[in-house]
């Protein structure tokens, strides 16, 4: 009786992460889907709790094999955990198993914007997965430090703002050190 035959969702081949410099990038393969709408990728630092950080549309029906593939921008320093949470388009949910990546590389990242700066204030966008305390140092091309603050930062996005209505126009660098971690960032005054 075929009635009683159930079609799984998505047939996972396999599930895989790995780091660079900037990331963690997570691979996931199926060999045929059935009703796939999307998947929820989730990541945890402690292995228990999950938060969904992106979204991949799934291809719906289909018995071709298919290639996933997501990037982990700020994962924590050390072990991450991540699981797929693949959704029908009827609302089913089912989990993958979960797997985990080691990573030793950035932790925040940092952007200027608007770049160049016009006006008396820079504009900092600074992420971070952890909460740290950051050094910034605006520095002159010839190496002289023309200013210098310690922020405290939270975990995620968050905008500070410097002043640097003392600033003659020309190229700058801004430095910021958190811990063992500096970036280097140019911009210019105009």
């Amino acid at each position: 009786d075929c009635s009683q035959l159930q079609v799984l969702p998505v047939e996972l081949v396999d599930f895989e992460g790995k780091p660079d410099d900037n990331g963690i990038q997570l691979f996931w393969n199926t060999a045929a889907e059935f009703n796939n709408e999307y998947f929820s990728v989730e990541h945890s630092s402690d292995g228990r709790l999950f938060r969904e950080f992106t979204r991949v549309q799934g291809a719906g029906t289909t018995s071709e094999p298919q290639q996933y593939r997501a990037f982990h921008g700020l994962p924590a320093s050390g072990v991450n955990y991540y699981r797929l949470a693949q959704y029908d388009f009827d609302g089913t949910r089912t989990y993958s198993h979960i797997i985990s990546v080691k990573y030793e590389g950035k932790t925040s990242q940092a952007l200027i914007a608007p770049n160049p700066v016009n006006g008396n204030e820079l504009r900092l966008w600074y992420n971070s997965m952890d909460e740290v305390r950051v050094e910034l140092e605006i520095i002159a091309l010839d190496g002289k430090i023309c200013a210098s603050r310690d922020q405290e930062v939270l975990p995620g996005n968050q905008h500070i703002s410097l002043a640097v209505d003392g600033l003659n126009a020309g190229l700058y660098l801004l430095r910021i050190r958190n811990g063992n971690e500096t970036q280097v960032l140019r911009f210019s005054k105009i």
